[in-house]
């Protein structure tokens, strides 16, 4: 039994099977048939190719592969842009998918953000985000795409029109109250 599931691993080598691990643990048998292997191939290489191309199942993917390489600040700042997509999704009343990630998507995505997009979590109704804001979630939307493309899930997609847009911030953290505190000390 060994030796043949040194075979089934040698051969999902040679034929650059794309999930070795499960294709032995799918194939291998006590009584299996080494003529067979080719037909086992061609069958987890379809399954394989079938893949979810589902926009909002493939972000979730991509936060559960980021899950403990990042940390859970850059988990939420992912969750916050899945949900400003599922947010514009609503609004446009059409679905969000990877074919029509284009120019026109990231206009009409960027006034949404802009003009329309209610802030969750506010006791006041406050309609638009900042532009820093914006410029963080294109960022996010951006590394998400080349990220899938690269894993070979979805065709490239032309994103040098996605501009990361910023704009220079002036907050004040301390009053004059609190300055003069820590001037008097």
């Amino acid at each position: 039994m060994l030796r043949r599931t040194e075979d089934i691993i040698a051969y999902a080598i040679e034929k650059k099977v794309p999930d070795t691990l499960t294709f032995v643990k799918s194939t291998f048998r006590p009584d299996f048939n080494m003529e067979t292997l080719e037909d086992k191939r061609k069958q987890a290489v379809s399954q394989n190719t079938k893949t979810n191309l589902d926009l909002y199942f493939q972000i979730d993917d991509y936060i559960k592969c980021k899950t403990g390489k990042v940390s859970p600040t850059t988990i939420g700042v992912y969750g916050t842009m899945k949900s400003q997509l599922a947010s514009f999704q609503d609004y446009r009343k059409a679905p969000i998918t990877f074919d029509n990630l284009d120019y026109n998507f990231y206009e009409t995505f960027v006034d949404y953000l802009t003009h329309e997009y209610v802030q969750a979590r506010r006791k006041k109704l406050t309609k638009g985000l900042k532009l820093a804001t914006i410029g963080k979630t294109i960022k996010q939307l951006r590394i998400f795409i080349k990220d899938r493309v690269r894993r070979k899930i979805v065709p490239p997609i032309d994103l040098s029109d996605f501009k990361i847009l910023d704009e220079e911030s002036d907050a004040v953290y301390l009053n004059w109250e609190e300055i003069n505190k820590v001037f008097q000390v």
